[in-house]
């Protein structure tokens, strides 16, 4: 039995309530609930920890051990690290194809300005550094 599996039963008992009271008190499946009390449901759903705690007189927090509450943190933390790490990516990714298109479009109307000439993708880049460098040379 897991301690938060243990720790509703306990409420439950100390509440006289029967798994068939508390199921009808708080919308939460008989079944579920003894799942929950023997361990077989090892990651029960926060909306359904909620609907217990109400029904027992306590919060979602007064229900986890330190352990739970820790690996809760973790899992958090990890999908926050994900989310931002996926989100500077596509910002990264944004700001490299704004800036090429930036340069294209640049590049396009300096040549538009050299009638009946053609830039290889290397004489471009070669001209996109030469721009590059003239820009900073003003800082």
């Amino acid at each position: 039995m897991t301690h938060i599996g243990a720790k509703i039963k306990k409420l439950r008992e100390d509440m006289n309530l029967t798994l068939k009271d508390l199921a009808e008190k708080s919308g939460v499946g008989k079944s579920t609930i003894s799942e929950i009390e023997t361990g077989k449901a090892t990651n029960p759903k926060t909306a359904t920890l909620q609907k217990l705690s109400n029904v027992l007189g306590v919060t979602v927090n007064d229900l986890l051990s330190t352990e739970e509450k820790l690996d809760i943190a973790i899992e958090s933390m990890s999908k926050i690290a994900y989310m931002a790490k996926d989100a500077l990516d596509y910002h990264n990714n944004c700001i490299v194809k704004d800036e090429e298109s930036l340069y294209s479009n640049d590049i396009n109307s300096i040549v538009n300005n050299f009638k009946n000439e053609t830039f290889s993708a290397d004489e471009q880049n070669e001209i996109i550094n030469y721009i590059k460098f003239v820009i900073s040379k003003r800082k």
